[in-house]
C-alpha cells in the first residue's frame, strides 16, 4: 500500500515523518493515552457500589470500561482534528491557523455525536476551534519564550573577608 502524500510538510524541519497517517497515527494514540489517564482518574473519583466494595474483578471491569470509554472519545477526537487539519491544509493549499480550526470544528462534532446534543456539539466545537486558533496565532506556544542567554541570571560572586 503506498503512503498517501497529505500533509507531506517540510521534511528539512524536523527528522520526524510529516505525513498523513504519522500525523493522524500520533495524534490518535497520544489522546488515547490522555483518555485513558482521565478515565482512570474519573473512576478513581466515582463511588464504587456497594456490591462491587469486597470484590475485586467488578471493580477492575468497572475501571477498565470507564478507562476505555474515555480513551475512545479523546482517541476519536484528537484523530479527527489531525486528520481534518491535514486534509484541510491540503485541498486549500495553505498551511495556515484556519485548517485548525477546522479540525477543530470536526473534533467538537465529535463531542457533540457522543453526548446526543447539539448544543453540547456546536459548544465543543466553538471551544476547540478558539483553542486551535489561539495556539496557532500565538506562534504554537502558550507561553512566552524567554532567549536562552537571559534564562539564567549571572552569579553574583561575593568573596571572604
Amino acid at each position: 500500500v503506498a503512503e498517501v502524500e497529505i500533509c507531506a510538510g517540510d521534511t528539512m524541519e524536523s527528522d520526524r515523518p510529516d505525513t498523513f497517517s504519522f500525523r493522524v497515527g500520533s495524534a490518535t494514540f497520544t489522546s488515547l493515552l490522555a483518555g485513558s489517564l482521565v478515565g482512570a482518574l474519573t473512576a478513581t473519583w466515582k463511588d464504587v457500589p456497594v456490591v462491587e466494595r469486597n470484590q475485586a474483578w467488578p471493580a477492575l471491569v468497572k475501571t477498565g470500561r470507564v478507562m476505555g470509554t474515555h480513551a475512545a472519545l479523546f482517541a476519536a477526537v484528537g484523530g479527527t482534528y489531525a486528520g481534518v487539519e491535514c486534509i484541510a491544509e491540503e485541498v486549500r493549499g495553505t498551511k495556515d491557523s484556519w485548517n485548525g480550526i477546522l479540525g477543530g470544528i470536526a473534533a467538537g462534532g465529535i463531542i457533540g455525536i457522543k453526548a446526543g446534543r447539539i448544543p453540547a456539539g456546536l459548544a465543543a466545537s466553538a471551544a476547540l476551534a478558539a483553542t486551535s486558533a489561539i495556539v496557532d496565532l500565538s506562534g504554537q506556544t502558550l507561553s512566552k519564550q524567554e532567549p536562552v542567554d537571559d534564562a539564567i541570571p549571572p552569579r553574583r560572586m561575593y568573596p571572604y573577608e
